[in-house]
């Protein structure tokens, strides 16, 4: 049994994921579709306000994302 920390202190834990555990997302995927998705919102934005439908500016937005993602995959490179 381990103690816990002391609540007087103020310090919060170091890690609270389990040793061995990997985060679900690296921080380079979550900055690679932050981008996309902010390219598809710029997108989508812009043909909503050029007069189009809403429908279209959302579809307009999600091609963006889906064309971003992978050019942004190899422009950010990890590996």
């Amino acid at each position: 049994m381990t103690t816990p920390p002391n609540p007087g202190t103020g310090s919060p834990p170091s890690d609270p994921r389990l040793p061995g555990e990997r985060p679900l997302v690296s921080l380079r995927t979550a900055v690679i579709f932050l981008i996309g998705f902010f390219f598809g919102l710029i997108a989508g934005g812009l043909t909503y306000l050029d007069g189009h439908s809403t429908a279209m500016a959302v579809l307009a937005g999600l091609g963006a994302v889906g064309v971003s993602i992978p050019v942004l995959h190899v422009m950010i490179g990890g590996h």
